[in-house]
């Protein structure tokens, strides 16, 4: 993708609005690391990486669709694998820390996903990033959707 990652969240490129918007109203919390380590390189940044586990149906789901759109040649079998739910899914990144949202560090050489049937590495992608730490930033990008609704029907804002 040639568009700044916060561009590509703030046009919701990835179509990943309505899939934050029905965790939030389910209360699921977002995708927990099995294992993370976090550091500081030498320009000051907080950087890290991890394993992340993709324990609900809905996240399963979402992460099918975005292999099966942002992605060519993965096996049909592993999407159907994280898909359906009969194993743990596990998404191994390299990311860094932008102030509202990590994103995945552009110098990464690779996304591992491993299912029941297997593993691949994927190409880093932004999409990925936002499925897996995105809920802060589409929760505000929620509210200023909902204030500009607002705005345009003369509806008090909310508070």
């Amino acid at each position: 993708m040639k568009a700044p990652a916060h561009v590509m969240t703030y046009e919701d490129a990835c179509g990943l609005q309505a899939y934050f918007d029905e965790r939030r109203s389910a209360s699921l919390a977002p995708p927990k690391a099995d294992d993370e380590i976090v550091a500081t390189n030498e320009k000051g940044q907080t950087i890290g990486e991890g394993t992340y586990r993709l324990r609900d149906p809905l996240a399963r789901r979402r992460f099918a669709k975005l292999l099966r759109d942002e992605y060519s040649g993965i096996d049909p079998k592993l999407i159907k694998s994280v898909e359906s739910g009969d194993t743990e899914v596990r998404v191994h990144v390299r990311w860094w820390d932008t102030g509202p949202v990590r994103r995945l560090r552009p110098d990464s050489d690779t996304i591992v996903v491993e299912a029941s049937v297997g593993s691949v590495e994927l190409p880093p992608n932004m999409c990925v990033s936002d499925l897996l730490f995105g809920d802060k930033v589409y929760e505000m990008r929620a509210r200023y959707l909902r204030h500009e609704v607002d705005m345009a029907t003369d509806k008090p804002p909310a508070p």
